[in-house]
């Protein structure tokens, strides 16, 4: 920049394009869970839970109906 400082705005919209080209860092996620007493707990961040509760074989009684 001391040599050239013509090259000044040329350099800052390269600065700016590549800026907005490079995908922005995620924030950092944190998470703490307790379970105590028999407890249970079902946990995400960032997608699904399904609980299916049973046995395989009870689960299938109930989709079926035969046990």
């Amino acid at each position: 920049m001391r040599r050239h400082p013509e090259l000044e705005q040329e350099l800052q919209a390269l600065i700016d394009e590549i800026r907005a080209a490079t995908p922005q860092a995620e924030p950092r996620i944190s998470q703490h869970n307790y379970a105590r007493d028999n407890s249970q707990q079902y946990n995400t961040i960032n997608g699904n839970v399904i609980v299916h509760h049973g046995t395989p074989a009870e689960r299938a009684t109930e989709l079926t109906g035969e046990p």
